[in-house]
């Protein structure tokens, strides 16, 4: 019979027991990063007419494990999908593109949120 005595058994415990509050900590914090840094990537992507449409672009972190980041005009989604008429009627994806830009990023904070939730 082989015996193995493992030493930080109650340690190993104890980070398993923290682990939902660590990981729900660690991954609220990566979602805050990452819709920060949507908004950061759509700013310089939007269309600028008076600047209206830009400034409105907001983050809103509804729970932990949720949030928006949109703009607040009435005419943002005319603008985003290309469905207004002459010059205006081109989609202008400014939120897909600065989602996209964010991508790489954002794959980093939640991967970092995992290694952070286990030590």
């Amino acid at each position: 019979m082989i015996i193995i005595k493992i030493k930080n058994v109650a340690e190993i415990k104890r980070t398993f027991q923290n682990y939902p509050i660590r990981m729900e900590r660690e991954v609220g914090i990566a979602l805050k990063k990452s819709a920060f840094e949507i908004e950061r990537e759509a700013k310089p992507a939007t269309p600028v007419d008076t600047g209206r449409l830009r400034a409105s672009i907001l983050v809103d972190t509804l729970t932990k494990t949720r949030a928006t980041i949109a703009p607040h005009t009435d005419y943002a989604l005319t603008v985003h999908e290309g469905l207004g008429h002459g010059r205006n009627s081109r989609p202008r994806r400014f939120m897909k593109e600065g989602a996209d830009k964010a991508m790489d990023n954002i794959n980093k904070y939640f991967k970092d949120a995992v290694k952070n939730a286990l030590r």
